[in-house]
């Protein structure tokens, strides 16, 4: 039997329906902790947001989909389709794609398995809840090979780049805060220790974003290494 995946729209639709419950979600929940008796805005992002967050990673590792993905009638499972989803996959996946948005579906016209930059990243892929009942025009199949004479496509080296300047990105970005002094990044107030931090890290940030693309490209990122033939 030849394996089929969902159309695009149907990931579109199951992406708005989502989008649509997290909103309303949000807004009650701010309306909610408005109302506690405490002033602490850290805490109450926290109440808002943790939960908002985790709305998609949970769903997906209780019960394979989402609200929006059961209405299009779509799961999320493992690439490796003999291994159960962790937990770390379903948040990996839920922040990447929060992260870039609809964006993240510009990879599936390239992808064997017609996934997004966050299934990617999570190794995940979306299939049919129930591909037997499931009209032939919402259906697709493998359109070509990941690995051509063993090397990653085009689309799987550029999402890879992608993926990883991003986590890069979000280091260097963490590291750069907790280095710099709250006068410093907000008022430019910056003493001679912190603006030699501030050249170091601009140049190490230029850096990777002319190394991470030539690794990719090379085949030499981790998930898009090039694969020898065997002899």
């Amino acid at each position: 039997m030849i394996k089929t995946y969902p159309k695009l729209f149907l990931r579109i639709k199951a992406m708005l329906w989502d989008s649509t419950i997290l909103g309303v979600l949000l807004i009650t929940l701010a309306s909610l902790t408005s109302l506690l008796p405490f002033e602490s805005s850290v805490l109450r992002g926290l109440l808002i947001f943790l939960p908002v967050l985790s709305f998609e990673p949970l769903f997906i590792y209780f019960r394979g989909s989402t609200i929006g993905h059961q209405l299009a009638g779509i799961k999320v499972i493992n690439i490796n389709e003999q291994k159960q989803l962790s937990i770390v996959q379903c948040y990996v996946r839920s922040i990447v794609k929060l992260l870039l948005g609809a964006f993240s579906l510009i990879m599936f016209v390239f992808s064997k398995n017609y996934q997004a930059i966050h299934d990617y990243a999570s190794l995940t892929m979306v299939v049919f809840i129930d591909e037997h009942i499931t009209p032939q025009n919402h259906k697709l199949t493998h359109q070509r090979n990941v690995f051509t004479d063993n090397k990653p496509s085009l689309g799987r080296r550029l999402t890879i780049i992608i993926v990883w300047l991003m986590i890069l990105w979000s280091i260097n970005s963490l590291v750069f805060t907790a280095l710099l002094s709250e006068s410093c990044y907000q008022y430019n107030q910056c003493s001679s220790s912190e603006e030699l931090i501030f050249q170091v890290n601009g140049l190490i940030f230029f850096a990777t974003l002319l190394i991470i693309p030539v690794l990719g490209f090379m085949c030499k990122l981790p998930g898009a290494f090039y694969k020898p033939l065997k002899m």
